[in-house]
């Protein structure tokens, strides 16, 4: 999954990201967001985003998509990431702001 340029704001970060048909989004993703270790794959260390900022990106990727294999396969994940590292977290705190900016430009 990729990360976009960001902007920090006291309650995380701003993010413009492209959805389809053409379309553009602001979306924010939580303070803790680039706070969560890096991973080491065959000696390749890799920053994650938190399960936190992923399951906020797998929420707009669902919320953009038309019905289809790839917004189900957003659902599901949604549905791991709860189950197996967001247990615990609030309801309220895993709600998602996406706001449409219009269309893309190129």
């Amino acid at each position: 999954m990729e990360v976009w340029p960001c902007v920090r704001l006291a309650s995380g970060f701003l993010l413009i990201v492209p959805g389809g048909g053409g379309r553009c989004f602001h979306l924010t993703l939580p303070a803790d967001t680039f706070e969560y270790p890096p991973t080491t794959i065959q000696d390749l260390r890799v920053h994650t985003v938190s399960p936190k900022a992923i399951y906020l990106l797998r929420s707009a990727s669902a919320a953009t998509r038309h019905e289809g294999q790839r917004r189900e396969r957003d659902l599901a994940v949604m549905r791991q990431l709860r189950a197996r590292l967001l247990e615990g977290e609030l309801e309220s705190n895993l709600v998602l702001t996406l706001e449409e900016m219009g269309p893309a430009s190129d």
